[in-house]
């Protein structure tokens, strides 16, 4: 699947990183089809090695890849000052996860099988995030 080369900076912007090549595609797909702009990375590494092209929305990560796993990625990205929202997803989640999950800001998760509708809701979750207050 060939990588955007810039963004369209009209669209929100997610990052998705998974290095199960189906369920990349899957999710691109799905993010279009959405009025997303999204971009795929096979690692956690391959997402930190990529030059940016813009500030994404949001970044959708696998808990579980080889290598640096998604939870390691979102301590990463908090320690060096990104707070860009993220869906965490895993077909498995385990006690050591769950209590990761309670220290978690600007994170949700999603279980595999998930459905597009849980996808969209996450988004829109990630966009009230980013959105200005409305209050002073």
């Amino acid at each position: 699947m060939q990588e955007p080369k810039s963004v369209q900076t009209e669209r929100p912007f997610v990052e998705v990183v998974d290095d199960n090549p189906d369920l990349r595609e899957l999710v691109v797909n799905a993010l279009r089809v959405m009025g997303y702009e999204a971009r795929s990375h096979a690692s956690a590494e391959a997402f930190l090695n990529c030059p940016p092209v813009g500030k994404p929305m949001l970044i959708v990560v696998d808990i579980r890849m080889p290598g640096m796993s998604g939870l390691d990625l979102h301590r990463q990205l908090r320690a060096s000052g990104n707070g860009v929202p993220m869906i965490l997803i895993s077909g498995d989640i385990d006690m050591t996860d769950a209590e990761e999950r309670l220290s978690c800001t600007r994170v949700r998760f999603m279980w595999k099988p998930f459905s597009t509708r849980l996808l969209r809701e996450n988004l829109i979750w990630g966009e009230e995030l980013l959105a200005p207050s409305a209050t002073p």
